[in-house]
């Protein structure tokens, strides 16, 4: 027990004497560049404008994913009542072949509405069965009217 005590004086005798070691080449130093109050003044302005120009970045991309997602926006909506404008408008043209109906042109008129040249339309129904203008299923809508819905009038 004697030789352990005497172990630890000893590595308390020589902590206390690095410390006044420590001590001692503290007090002696120079201060160094980063206690200098023009060096703190720098770093505190650089800090302010690095802060600054990452808000005005991220400001900018926010407004700039806005303005896009806005725009976006407003453009489907513009096409969507251009589209709805021309599903509803009664137009004179066939919009398979895209040509003005003449006088004594055999057009189709569909369950939606629709009118179509007849040579245009049918080689379509076969392929896809829906109305190029609204997409509408022609068999699935209106199938106990098929024959009647079809039928084929002739402009006069």
């Amino acid at each position: 027990a004697a030789f352990a005590v005497f172990v630890r004086a000893c590595s308390l005798f020589s902590y206390l004497c690095i410390l006044d070691c420590q001590r001692e080449i503290l007090e002696g130093m120079a201060h160094g560049p980063w206690m200098d109050t023009y060096w703190l003044y720098f770093l505190s302005i650089a800090f302010f404008i690095v802060t600054a120009a990452s808000i005005a970045y991220f400001v900018f991309i926010s407004a700039n994913r806005l303005y896009n997602m806005s725009r976006s926006k407003r453009n489907e909506n513009r096409l969507k009542s251009e589209a709805k404008k021309a599903i509803n408008s009664d137009s004179s043209m066939c919009a398979v072949c895209i040509e003005s109906y003449k006088v004594g042109d055999v057009v189709t008129v569909l369950t939606c509405d629709h009118i179509f040249h007849k040579t245009c339309i049918e080689p379509w129904l076969l392929e896809r069965r829906t109305c190029p203008m609204c997409k509408c299923d022609i068999l699935k809508e209106h199938t106990f009217v098929w024959k009647h819905c079809m039928a084929c009038i002739s402009l006069a």
